[in-house]
């Protein structure tokens, strides 16, 4: 599949809340609100959460929270695999979670 564009990508994410799943079992694992300013917070299903803030370069997105991978910068590229759905690759092409503003996958 092909990556997204960087204005598809940035219009998927910004400023927008979104879900994250296990891109094999499909499990909800949390949900990420993307601020308009650059600002994110996680709220994982076991009730925690974390703060971070995120960016784009071309058409990859970067996150760094305070505490979530370790409070380290990661940068992924999407691909959309359904209307509302797309999956996240980290940079060296390993899957990440599946990203969607959909409360739940049928």
């Amino acid at each position: 599949m092909m990556r997204m564009a960087a204005v598809d990508l940035q219009n998927f994410i910004q400023g927008k809340e979104l879900y994250a799943y296990d891109p094999v079992t499909r499990e909800k694992i949390a949900q990420v609100t993307y601020g308009s300013d650059g600002r994110c917070v996680v709220m994982f299903a076991n009730g925690t959460n974390d703060r971070g803030t995120y960016g784009f370069l071309e058409d990859t997105y970067w996150t760094r929270y305070d505490v979530f991978r370790n409070g380290e910068t990661n940068s992924f590229y999407l691909t959309r695999v359904g209307p509302e759905l797309a999956q996240a690759y980290h940079l060296d092409g390993r899957p990440a979670y599946l990203q969607s503003p959909d409360r739940t996958l049928s």
